[in-house]
């Protein structure tokens, strides 16, 4: 499903991505602006892994430590980064900081940045969210669908091509390869 694939990709857990589109959505942060922030916020991480340049700088301008960005987890250092903003003595030093971080779409999160990691989970926490497990049933459910929709049009390409695809993988194959190539029909089974 998208927000599990989402949430996959941004190095967060679906249920950490949904409290975070909840918390930044009252500084007027959209869906789609704090995903984009995840993901620029993903590549600094890995570029302040590789080496000190710009993205390692404002890293260290917001105090987030190199074993947090080392971790992986783009949630904690997110949360650092609030702690950085809230308790800056420069604010405007530390909105540039966090803005080369999370990209032009993190304007927006500004206002959410500066309750500190603390006021971003008590948003977070108050919001209805999906668990990490319903995220995954509605995605594997999603799976099958597409099965399902990949089958239905492998019977309909047999059927106008004259191959019988509805006993034989050998026709279901023939037939997935002219609507699209890449079906593999033993994953579903």
């Amino acid at each position: 499903g998208n927000l599990q694939d989402t949430s996959e990709a941004l190095g967060v857990t679906a249920e950490q991505l949904q409290g975070l589109q909840a918390s930044f959505l009252m500084g007027g942060a959209g869906a789609e602006d704090v995903k984009k922030s995840l993901g620029k916020l993903s590549q600094a991480m890995s570029d302040a892994q590789q080496n000190l340049g710009p993205a390692r700088d404002a890293f260290d301008k917001l105090g987030v430590s190199f074993d947090t960005i080392a971790s992986g987890d783009t949630n904690a250092v997110l949360m650092e980064i609030a702690n950085g903003v809230r308790n800056s003595t420069n604010p405007t030093q530390a909105f540039a900081a966090a803005l080369d971080l999370l990209g032009k779409s993190g304007i927006k999160m500004i206002p959410g940045l500066k309750g500190g990691a603390d006021g971003i989970k008590e948003l977070s926490d108050a919001a209805s969210k999906l668990k990490d497990k319903q995220v995954a049933d509605i995605a594997a459910i999603g799976d099958k669908l597409d099965w399902l929709a990949a089958k239905w049009l492998a019977i309909k390409a047999g059927f106008f091509l004259g191959t019988n695809t509805t006993n034989t993988q050998g026709g279901e194959a023939t037939a997935m390869s002219i609507i699209g190539g890449g079906f593999d029909p033993s994953k579903f089974k």
